[in-house]
Protein backbone atom coordinates (compact mmCIF):
# COMPACT_ATOMS: atom_id res chain seq x y z
CA UNK A 1 0.00 0.00 0.00
CA UNK A 2 2.78 2.38 0.88
CA UNK A 3 5.04 1.50 -1.76
CA UNK A 4 1.71 2.15 -4.54
CA UNK A 5 1.20 5.65 -2.87
CA UNK A 6 5.36 6.04 -3.48
CA UNK A 7 5.30 4.78 -7.07
CA UNK A 8 1.94 6.99 -7.49
CA UNK A 9 4.02 9.92 -6.36
CA UNK A 10 6.99 9.37 -8.06
CA UNK A 11 5.32 8.81 -11.25
CA UNK A 12 3.39 12.09 -11.12
CA UNK A 13 6.53 14.07 -9.85
CA UNK A 14 7.84 12.14 -13.31
CA UNK A 15 5.20 13.84 -15.41
CA UNK A 16 5.23 17.14 -13.96
CA UNK A 17 9.42 16.98 -14.95
CA UNK A 18 8.20 15.62 -18.41
CA UNK A 19 5.73 18.56 -19.13
CA UNK A 20 8.55 20.85 -18.38
CA UNK A 21 10.61 19.85 -20.46
CA UNK A 22 7.95 19.37 -23.58
CA UNK A 23 9.18 23.13 -24.19
CA UNK A 24 12.45 22.18 -24.61
CA UNK A 25 12.23 18.76 -26.38
CA UNK A 26 9.89 20.62 -29.50
CA UNK A 27 12.53 23.19 -29.88
CA UNK A 28 15.34 20.60 -30.33
CA UNK A 29 13.33 18.57 -32.57
CA UNK A 30 12.06 20.92 -34.90
CA UNK A 31 16.25 22.19 -34.89
CA UNK A 32 16.95 18.93 -35.63
CA UNK A 33 14.27 19.14 -38.27
CA UNK A 34 15.53 21.83 -40.00
CA UNK A 35 18.98 21.28 -40.12
CA UNK A 36 18.06 17.55 -41.45
CA UNK A 37 19.81 15.81 -38.65
CA UNK A 38 17.81 12.61 -38.27
CA UNK A 39 20.42 10.80 -35.79
CA UNK A 40 19.91 13.84 -33.50
CA UNK A 41 15.68 13.58 -33.78
CA UNK A 42 15.83 9.70 -33.19
CA UNK A 43 18.05 10.17 -30.06
CA UNK A 44 15.37 12.82 -28.72
CA UNK A 45 12.35 10.79 -29.63
CA UNK A 46 14.19 8.08 -27.48
CA UNK A 47 14.65 9.76 -24.82
CA UNK A 48 11.16 11.16 -24.62
CA UNK A 49 10.13 7.86 -25.53
CA UNK A 50 11.37 6.70 -22.28
CA UNK A 51 9.52 9.08 -20.64
CA UNK A 52 5.97 8.93 -22.54
CA UNK A 53 6.26 5.38 -21.14
CA UNK A 54 7.23 5.88 -17.85
CA UNK A 55 4.93 8.30 -16.99
CA UNK A 56 1.89 6.26 -18.90
CA UNK A 57 1.35 8.67 -22.01
CA UNK A 58 -0.07 6.40 -24.20
CA UNK A 59 -1.22 8.69 -26.87
CA UNK A 60 2.40 10.46 -26.52
CA UNK A 61 3.94 6.98 -26.54
CA UNK A 62 2.03 5.91 -29.86
CA UNK A 63 3.22 9.07 -31.66
CA UNK A 64 6.72 8.80 -30.76
CA UNK A 65 6.97 4.68 -31.81
CA UNK A 66 5.69 6.13 -35.17
CA UNK A 67 8.20 9.04 -35.25
CA UNK A 68 10.53 6.30 -34.57
CA UNK A 69 9.60 3.80 -37.35
CA UNK A 70 9.66 7.13 -39.82
CA UNK A 71 12.85 7.88 -39.12
CA UNK A 72 13.98 4.29 -39.61
CA UNK A 73 12.66 4.69 -42.97
CA UNK A 74 14.63 7.86 -43.86
CA UNK A 75 11.59 9.13 -46.01
CA UNK A 76 11.24 13.41 -45.44
CA UNK A 77 7.82 12.79 -46.14
CA UNK A 78 6.69 10.23 -43.55
CA UNK A 79 9.28 12.03 -40.41
CA UNK A 80 7.74 15.15 -41.45
CA UNK A 81 4.11 13.52 -40.95
CA UNK A 82 5.14 12.10 -37.75
CA UNK A 83 6.62 15.41 -36.79
CA UNK A 84 3.53 17.30 -37.10
CA UNK A 85 1.77 14.85 -34.98
CA UNK A 86 4.45 14.35 -32.54
CA UNK A 87 4.23 17.98 -32.10
CA UNK A 88 0.37 18.17 -31.82
CA UNK A 89 0.50 15.32 -29.26
CA UNK A 90 3.25 17.50 -27.27
CA UNK A 91 0.57 20.59 -27.46
CA UNK A 92 -2.10 19.03 -26.59
CA UNK A 93 -0.34 18.00 -23.33
CA UNK A 94 0.98 21.31 -22.45
CA UNK A 95 -2.60 22.93 -23.23
CA UNK A 96 -4.43 20.28 -20.94
CA UNK A 97 -3.43 21.79 -17.77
Amino acid sequence: MIADQLDEELTREMLDLLILELPDHKQDLCAAWQTGDYEAMGRLVHKLHGGALYCNVPGLVDHLQVMKASLAGRKAETIHQSLRDTLAAIDEMLNRD
